[in-house]
């Protein structure tokens, strides 16, 4: 069922009969628990694990390729869970663009080098049953999303696989998203996280392509089952539903995007509205990362300073003021310091010079960057309760 016969140059001297160093890879001889693999994983082995009949096999292949990639390119807290950096202490720079080894290294540069397009992690899509086989479809994307999160020195192995995963499996991506299974959608988030932070142009395509605005993939964008997770490496706990990686992949379209993009990110019930409408329901710790996302955004991208009025629109700006009503004064706090940085920020972009010492001020963007600062504006007044609140006062 799981057969590779893809590949004959690579398999011709790696059958499943052969003893690799004592290591014979039957169902029946090898224990499926990542603790009884005696030694480390390489190309030879990586290769055998995806050419057997057992999906638990080929599942366990991809497991620990994943694993011991990771491992030698450094890159166990910046991969952290399907993509959400678990560094501590860590900017939102780094949140968005975690870091890994600069070069490449270890056995991923060695199967790199014998199968420079990766052809049997493509193959795999292909067989039957992979597709209603979650845990194998999780182990599968995940263990791409390793190989491109580490393998970002090398500009033109990732554009090559990025280009090929947008052009013959967008429908399965979309399949795997609308699956309803946790792991599933995660894993494959965390592979779209990866193949968006490669390049700014290959971002822009994961976003257009993929049609993420698309309704079917609404309950994804919504507030859902929240995952657990510890790194084993510095202990750092994470609680991270699919809401808070379709943010991270928001924000980088958000950094990345040009008009093209923008026409889309903000259409009616697009990717970003659905995000900015509903942040009155975030966590703690999801509002930690999309206001200074958004903040960070503005400040490296001129092209929003014609759309800050799709960003801050009415019912966005609403959300942010009734944040200063939140139970927990730290993210009264939060609101209250991002309204004061946004107002900057609107000062620099019109071009009346800054409210306030907080940062530098942002260049203009022509007339129809005031057009939508106007109109931003008129929002924030709108529904800021300054006769009630010194705090919101201050913002205006």
């Amino acid at each position: 069922m799981y057969n590779f016969n893809r590949t004959p140059a690579l398999a011709s001297s790696l059958t499943l009969s052969s003893a690799m160093d004592g290591w014979l890879l039957n169902s029946s001889s090898i224990p499926l628990r990542s603790a009884h693999w005696k030694q480390e994983m390489s190309t030879s082995r990586f290769l055998l694990s995806l050419n057997h009949d057992d999906p638990k096999v080929v599942m366990l292949g991809l497991n620990e390729f994943k694993l011991q990639v990771i491992k030698e390119h450094n890159a166990v807290v910046s991969i952290g869970y399907n993509g959400r950096s678990c560094a501590q202490g860590q900017d939102t720079e780094h949140i968005l663009h975690p870091k890994s080894n600069k070069s490449l290294t270890g056995v991923l540069s060695e199967y790199i080098g014998k199968s420079p397009q990766i052809e049997e992690l493509f193959v795999l899509w292909n067989l039957p049953g992979r597709d209603e086989d979650r845990s194998l479809s999780s182990a599968h994307v995940a263990c791409l999303a390793s190989i491109l999160h580490c393998a970002k020195s090398n500009t033109s192995f990732c554009n090559t696989v990025v280009s090929r995963l947008l052009c013959d499996h967008v429908k399965a991506l979309h399949n795997q998203l609308a699956s309803g299974n946790v792991e599933l959608i995660h894993s494959t988030l965390g592979l779209l996280l990866a193949m968006a932070r490669t390049s700014e142009q290959n971002c822009k395509d994961v976003f257009q392509k993929l049609n993420l605005s698309s309704q079917a993939l609404d309950a994804v964008v919504q507030k859902g089952k929240a995952v657990n997770w510890v790194c084993a490496e510095n202990n750092q706990s994470l609680s991270t539903d699919s809401r808070l990686l379709v943010i991270l992949i928001v924000l980088l379209v958000l950094e990345a995007g040009d008009e093209t993009a923008m026409l889309e990110l903000f259409a009616e019930r697009s990717l970003m509205r659905k995000v900015m409408h509903s942040i009155g329901r975030d966590s703690t710790e999801t509002l930690n990362i999309v206001l200074p996302g958004v903040l960070h955004a503005l400040q490296r991208n001129p092209t929003l300073n014609s759309h800050l009025h799709d960003i801050f629109d009415g019912a966005t700006v609403r959300q942010l003021v009734l944040l200063y009503a939140h139970k927990e004064e730290s993210v009264q706090q939060l609101a209250h310091d991002f309204m004061l940085q946004l107002v900057d920020h609107l000062s620099g972009v019109s071009g009346t010079g800054k409210r306030r010492g907080t940062g530098p001020a942002s260049s203009g963007g022509g007339a129809g960057a005031a057009v939508s600062v106007s109109r931003c504006c008129s929002y924030i007044v709108q529904h800021l309760e300054a006769h009630t609140d010194p705090k919101q006062e201050e913002v205006i």
